[in-house]
């Protein structure tokens, strides 16, 4: 035997003894396990002469956890049996097969073991998992029903809504051919409107040449209106400096006036003086006289003066010299003879004439 020994499926009788058909609480690896010892036992027992011990051992069979059989297998029968050497022989090749297949089957119980220990912790989870997913398709199962139910209100609305669609579209055939009727009349206004822009741009376009031979007019008086005042601005600064001119001219003119006047103030001054002095009458009593003049006072005794004539300078008008009668007069010039004061006029000549301010002349040497 090297295959597994299959179980029998639930539902059928087991082919085994009902001695060894016992329920156990045991995995059904260790079961089959069970049923093996307990098979390979038996026939050695059947091909073994009884003894107190075998059938003692025999008497209970126990579990790899410790827990005995709920029912012990009876002992064969009694009666020797007539086996040969080689049916004890394939016996021996039977039980060694059996012996394996068990050592297997050991392993494959250790490895299962070890797997449910393994396993052993991830139950709580799986339970909690199954609690979870019980609990889901609870709430999957109610979430069907209130989308069933949705379902049905929605072919409800749906109904609903059709028929508003229907009447909706209804309307927008309506509001269609509304919306052509105000589309052909929108064109009408605006073409209308159109055609009075044209004009009124027509009209707009005439004012601004209009406006611009205005503004064009406007330009040529301003640039002619700048050039007069510009001509204006430079008659003005003409006139200004004319003006200017004039004025210093009047102040020149002024100047020379009061020169003028100071100068005849001057001779007004020298002919009073003049005729002062030539009026004075000398009294042959008085021993002498004093004569006054814009010059230095002279002191002379009678017959001193006497003997002396009056000159006059021409240029200045003002130097009175007394020169004697008979002598030559070098030097000197005669001009004119004033017989008011029957003197003489002589007039400096350039080199010995002085200024006003330089005193009287005194004559050549």
């Amino acid at each position: 035997m090297t295959g597994t020994p299959s179980l029998p499926p639930l539902g059928e009788k087991s082919k085994f003894p009902k001695a060894f058909s016992a329920t156990v609480t045991l995995p059904p690896q260790q079961r089959a396990c069970r049923n093996l010892d307990i098979v390979f036992n038996t026939r050695l027992v059947a091909s073994t002469p009884p003894s107190k011990e075998a059938s003692g051992a025999h008497a209970l069979a126990l579990d790899n956890d410790g827990e005995s059989l709920s029912q012990t297998a009876p002992l064969p029968s009694e009666e020797p049996c007539g086996l040969t050497p080689a049916s004890l022989k394939h016996l021996r090749r039977q039980r060694d097969a059996l012996n394996e297949e068990k050592n297997r089957l050991q392993a494959e119980l250790q490895e299962s073991t070890k797997q449910l220990k393994e396993l052993k912790p991830q139950v709580a989870s799986l339970s909690t998992q199954l609690e979870e997913a019980i609990a889901s398709r609870a709430e999957l199962e109610t979430q069907v029903e209130s989308n069933r139910q949705r379902a049905e209100r929605s072919e409800e609305l749906s109904a609903k809504l059709e028929a508003v669609v229907a009447e909706k579209e209804a309307e927008i055939e309506r509001l269609r051919k509304g919306l052509a009727d105000q589309q052909k009349l929108t064109q009408e206004v605006c073409e209308a409107a159109d055609r009075r822009d044209q004009q009124a741009n027509e009209q707009n376009a005439a004012q601004v040449r209009d406006l611009q031979e205005t503004i064009r007019k406007l330009k040529m008086e301003n640039q002619q209106l700048l050039q007069e005042q510009q001509l204006q601005a430079k008659r003005q600064e003409e006139m200004a400096h004319s003006v200017a001119v004039a004025m210093a001219a009047a102040e020149k003119a002024m100047a020379m006036h009061a020169q003028h006047t100071s100068q005849l103030e001057t001779l007004r001054t020298a002919k009073l003086a003049e005729a002062i002095n030539s009026k004075v009458e000398l009294h042959i009593a008085v021993p002498k006289v004093t004569l006054s003049q814009p010059g230095m006072a002279l002191q002379w005794d009678l017959a001193f003066g006497l003997q002396f004539t009056s000159l006059r300078c021409v240029e200045c008008r003002t130097h009175i010299v007394y020169w004697p009668v008979g002598k030559p007069t070098v030097g000197w010039s005669s001009s004119e003879r004033c017989s008011q004061d029957q003197g003489i006029h002589f007039a400096c000549s350039p080199s010995l004439h002085q200024s006003a301010d330089s005193g009287p002349c005194d004559g050549p040497d």
